[in-house]
């Protein structure tokens, strides 16, 4: 694809279009785990389609700082039991989270249906193409949501905002940055492997099926979206998942903390 019709091809395969606006940024309350500040809100959209449920998190007595924002695969409740997390906070950071459609608190457990394999609604891929969308592209629509949260805060007017995906969160991360990059660094841990493996194995896991868009192997895959963002300027941590040290998980991740604070 050339470079110049590159975000125009990623905008018609995904299906992504960002014609929602937040009309309200509602604040929960708020818990403590261990010295953790968790804020929460749901954020309200013109469409009254669905509230987006979101973790804002601090250590305690500290003052928000530079941002990251951490998409996890199966939601921002995950995040709570990563090493990786106390590490972040640690250097100042804040976390900002949100269970995109599909996980955390806008996922429906007792949903079954004929397309449902080991568990993955394939049922939800199939209704999403009938509305010439995606599962990434719903989901990304979501994180342009989250974005407008993190913009209207005055909290954040001066802050730097780090892009962080993990696993299978990748691909919705990436589609979103490719046509609507509010970051100025993208780090991505346990980096899967390219889409096009998935052809190439005869008993393939249906999570990383699910989380492929579908007819993107025509134009581009995981690899080409990495590195358009890195041509337009943003500065990329890319570990992938075989590379991780699993024997001691958070050495494994002080490379990404050195990218933090570069």
């Amino acid at each position: 694809v050339p470079e110049n019709n590159f975000s125009k091809t990623v905008q018609q395969t995904s299906g992504i279009n960002f014609n929602r606006d937040i009309v309200s940024s509602v604040y929960t309350g708020k818990f403590f785990e261990n010295d953790i500040v968790v804020e929460k809100y749901f954020l309200e959209n013109d469409r009254n389609d669905f509230a987006l449920p979101v973790y804002c998190l601090n250590k305690e007595n500290t003052t928000p700082e530079n941002i990251v924002v951490w998409i996890h695969p199966e939601g921002k409740e995950k995040i709570l039991n990563e090493p990786l997390l106390a590490d972040i906070l640690e250097q100042g950071y804040t976390v900002i989270s949100a269970d995109l459609p599909g996980t955390g608190e806008l996922q429906d457990p007792e949903f079954s249906g004929d397309g449902v394999i080991q568990k993955v609604p394939f049922n939800y891929t199939f209704g999403a193409n009938l509305t010439g969308k995606s599962i990434q592209a719903i989901q990304a629509e979501a994180i342009d949501l989250l974005m407008q949260h993190v913009e209207m805060d005055n909290r954040y007017q001066e802050s730097s905002i780090t892009a962080l995906a993990q696993g299978l969160a990748t691909s919705t991360l990436l589609i979103y940055a490719v046509l609507n990059n509010k970051f100025e660094k993208a780090a991505f841990i346990d980096f899967p492997e390219p889409v096009k493996n998935l052809i190439e194995e005869e008993y393939y896991d249906p999570k990383k099926a699910f989380s492929a868009e579908p007819g993107s192997l025509l134009h581009y895959d995981l690899p080409d979206l990495v590195k358009h963002l890195s041509k337009s300027g943003i500065k990329i941590y890319l570990q992938e998942k075989e590379n991780m040290q699993t024997s001691d998980e958070k050495k494994g991740y002080s490379g990404l903390i050195d990218f933090l604070n570069k």
